[in-house]
Formats: structure tokens, sequence, C-alpha cells
């Protein structure tokens, strides 16, 4: 009895509950945000990607937490691509005045974190599956699953590397005409510190010397990049983050490793 009413509750809130509870959980982030910056205007282009992605993680994982048993996952699945279809249509319609950043951020990131893939021999399993998904998505990578060397959280970097994209394109059609240069500028800075620091590479190893001249190398074409793009910084919650400083304070942080075939 008591399992069938469970049953029944998950066949009557699978669908609205998530709808619901991600963007509670997008508006609830979104207070502070707007108290720190103050904004009545669009707010900035981190800020919108940290919203969103709240917003959608939370719908993905109570969805899975209420998908019925009884349900076929190609059946769940299939319901779950016509609400986000229809869900960011919706967006798409309604704010039609967002410039192609905002709209191109809400047709990705669902993708980006969509989590009902395969099939699954009970709930228990699929609920486990879902959550590895977005802990993947986050950064949160399985220990054999890394490559050698492997080192830090790779969130923070993605994330900033996402966020200088889109600014750079839309920059470039904006005045900023060598804005793109400034994203290849921040790669270098962030591969000469990341790479010098944690790269487990033999040939560094034979010829340390090797290595350090490359980082220098790195580090002066960043530099340099960067200063001639005419782009210095990008804006989180109103504070610039320098794109000199920005992208080296991201290599102390991580490094993706070393593939097994630099070791063969």
């Amino acid at each position: 009895m008591v399992s069938s009413l469970k049953e029944l509750l998950r066949w009557l809130t699978f669908i609205p509950v998530p709808l619901i509870c991600g963007p509670i959980a997008g508006a609830l982030l979104l207070i502070p945000i707007l108290i720190i910056t103050s904004s009545e205007t669009l707010i900035d282009i981190p800020s919108k990607v940290i919203l969103t992605s709240t917003m959608w993680v939370v719908t993905y994982w109570v969805g899975a937490f209420l998908k019925p048993k009884k349900l076929s996952m190609n059946a769940f699945r299939v319901i779950w691509i016509v609400l986000i279809t229809l869900s960011v249509s919706r967006f798409l319609v309604q704010n039609s005045f967002y410039d192609w950043r905002y709209q191109l951020l809400e047709i990705f990131i669902p993708l980006y974190f969509f989590s009902y893939r395969g099939d699954y021999p009970d709930h228990i399993t699929f609920l486990k599956s879902v959550s590895l998904r977005i802990k993947g998505s986050l950064g949160f990578i399985p220990n054999e699953e890394k490559l050698i060397g492997y080192f830090g959280w790779s969130l923070p970097t993605n994330f900033f590397a996402l966020c200088l994209l889109l600014e750079v394109i839309f920059l470039t059609f904006k005045g900023y005409p060598f804005a793109f240069l400034s994203f290849i500028g921040a790669v270098a800075l962030n591969t000469s510190i990341n790479t010098t620091l944690y790269s487990q590479d033999p040939a560094f190893k034979q010829n340390p010397t090797s290595k350090y001249l490359m980082a220098l190398a790195f580090l002066l074409v960043g530099i340099f990049l960067v200063r001639i793009s005419g782009l210095n910084s990008i804006s989180f919650l109103k504070i610039p983050l320098n794109l000199y400083i920005l992208p080296c304070v991201l290599g102390l942080t991580y490094f993706p490793g070393n593939y097994p075939k630099d070791f063969e």
C-alpha cells in the first residue's frame, strides 16, 4: 500500500516539481547577486552561467529522484526532451531582446548538463548515474578517469574560459577587432603556469631547462597578446577581473594532466 502511494506520488510530481524547484533555486541565488551588484539591467555573463547552471542541475536531479519506477527510461527521456525544448523555446520567445550570448547559454547549458542517458536496471542505479554525470559536469572527476599528473578542480578554469570566449566573440563585432587575441593570450598565460608546476612529462624531467624556457615563452606571448587585444579584463559581479592575473591564478589551481602517450 505504501509503495503504491509513493509510486502514485512520483507520477503526480515528476514533471511539475522539478520545473518548480529548478527556477526557485536559481531565484534564491539571484537575490544575493542583485544585492551585490545593485543592478537594474541584465546580469553579466558569468552570473548568467551560474544561475542557469544551478537551475538545470537542480531540475535534472529532482527529476531523476522523482522518476516513476514503472515508467520506462525511453519514455522518461522523451518526456524530458520535450519539456526542455518547450522551456527553452518559451524563454527565447519571451526574451528575444537579449543579445545572442544569453540566448546561446540558454540553449547550451541544459544540453551540457542533460543526464538522462542510457538504460538502468533500477531507480537507485539511475539516480547514482545522474549524480555522477552532474558531478563530472561540475569538474569532479573520478580518480580512475584522471590523467597522469591531474591536479586541482577544473570548474573555475572552464567557467571563466567559457565566459571569456563568449565575451571576446561578442566584443569582436563591437569595436574590439582583436579581442579574440585576449582569449589566446589567457590560454598561454594559464598554460605557462600549470604546465611548469604540475606537468610530469618525461621530456621535461630529462631537460628541466626546456620546461622553464617554454613557460617563459608562453608567459611573454600571453602578456603580449592580451596587451594588443584591447581587452584587459572581464566583469564579474561588477568586479573587473584582470586578464593578466586571472589566468595565472587559475593555473595554480588546475592542471588537466598528461596523456599516457606522453610517457611512451
